[in-house]
């Protein structure tokens, strides 16, 4: 869990997001059901090396007829009998392993899973936060050409700007209008994505709210070989893999042992009131060291354990693809940040530029300068859109280190908490 203090230093609206989804997503709930039943299933497996008690009681009138003799009598039988096994050449620890191995599977993917849920709310929030942007951006531009229209059509009647100009602004009014509703639009998308992924759908004050999540520093690493060395040695996939191939040669261990014998330990006990025509109560009791062994099943052993050792295989040249697939995907995110990056240098550079451009016009409307209007919204056109293309580029920043972390298995919300 957060600390208060990383609350407080991060984005606190965001955490408290994500820790109940963290808490409440279905898909998290159902794979904690299932790891809660792979531990059950261990612990099933785990009761072989216990011994079996069984107890039966059998009562009822009995009736023998003999060339000599003839019966009825009310017969009553009471048995008990305890089984140990002693050694089995490790059919039972194999199952046993097996069920461990697996429990261990559901549990990374578990974590897994929680990893995949925050990925998703972190990119429904920062695609949310980017399209909110870029919807601001876009009125900002039609409310500009709308004012700087109404001054160049005023302009033309007195003849002091030309037709054409008064042209051109319309035609940037009906660009700005397009894409005020393609920003719209992805905005829509964007909040319905947010409700399908969270659950519901921010109010109008927390999207006002909304700020750029700040992860600690010591979680991202510090070189595209660190991080891939990382994900290698850590990305969920290849450990559930790992571990599905440590289920399968606990199996092959358990299939093996049934060319081999059984020895077990029974303890009988018996209690016998009238029983097969004789009258009266005996008791028997006996212990003995029980061996069995099946000399031939119609070769069903030996196609357990071939299978078993086809599946190892399988999954040993599949965990070989999901290697190469990992490793791809790490240096594409470390790609894809340090792309972004430079894509937000460069249009922060652009927007500072612009920025002074328009204010060297508006100086020179100030000083009685002749400025044609469309000048100017040509140029808080560009203005603006370097302010959406710089927001693009720090979503796509933001989310390429969350996919790197994703893929080392990193993915927690302790990301967060410096």
């Amino acid at each position: 869990m957060l600390s208060p203090q990383g609350l407080r230093h991060g984005n606190k609206q965001l955490l408290l997001w994500l820790t109940e989804l963290n808490a409440t997503h279905p898909r998290i709930l159902a794979a904690n059901a299932e790891a809660k039943a792979s531990g059950h299933r261990h612990g099933a497996a785990r009761s072989k090396l216990f011994p079996s008690v069984d107890a039966k009681i059998d009562f009822g009138n009995e009736n023998i007829t003999r060339p000599a003799h003839e019966s009825s009598m009310l017969r009553q039988v009471a048995s008990i009998s305890a089984r140990q096994l002693v050694y089995d050449f490790g059919a039972v620890p194999g199952t046993i392993d097996k069920a461990a191995a697996e429990k261990d599977a559901k549990l990374t993917q578990l974590a897994q899973t929680r990893q995949d849920i925050l990925y998703q709310g972190l990119t429904a929030y920062l695609n949310l936060l980017k399209t909110c942007e870029n919807v601001r951006h876009a009125k900002l531009s039609v409310e500009s050409i709308r004012r700087l229209s109404g001054i160049e059509d005023a302009m033309v009647e007195r003849g002091m700007a030309l037709s054409y100009d008064a042209l051109q602004m319309k035609a940037q009014m009906v660009g700005a209008r397009a894409n005020l509703l393609r920003a719209e639009h992805n905005h829509v998308v964007a909040l319905n994505f947010f409700a399908a992924v969270f659950g519901f759908r921010p109010s109008a004050d927390e999207l006002q709210r909304m700020t750029y999540p700040v992860p600690d520093k010591a979680v991202i690493p510090a070189s595209l070989d660190a991080a891939v060395a990382t994900a290698l040695q850590t990305h969920p996939q290849l450990l559930i893999m790992k571990q599905t191939r440590e289920a399968n040669l606990a199996e092959l261990k358990a299939n093996e042992a049934a060319f081999f014998p059984r020895f077990d330990v029974v303890l009988e006990g018996r209690n016998r009131q009238n029983d097969q025509g004789v009258a009266g109560l005996r008791s028997e009791a006996r212990a003995s060291l029980q061996f069995g062994w099946n000399l031939f099943s119609g070769f069903q052993d030996t196609e357990r354990v071939n299978a078993t050792k086809a599946n190892i295989q399988r999954m040993l040249r599949a965990e070989l693809d999901t290697r190469r697939q990992v490793e791809e995907q790490s240096r594409n995110a470390w790609a894809q940040v340090v792309s972004a990056r430079q894509n937000l240098l460069i249009n922060q550079n652009q927007s500072a530029l612009l920025k002074v451009f328009l204010g060297k016009l508006d100086e020179g409307r100030m000083s009685g300068a002749t400025i044609r209007p469309i000048t100017i919204i040509i140029g808080e056109r560009d203005y603006l859109s370097s302010l959406d293309q710089a927001v693009i580029a720090r979503t796509e920043a933001e989310i390429g280190i969350y996919t790197m972390l994703l893929n080392m298995g990193t993915l927690t919300l302790d990301v967060f908490a410096n």
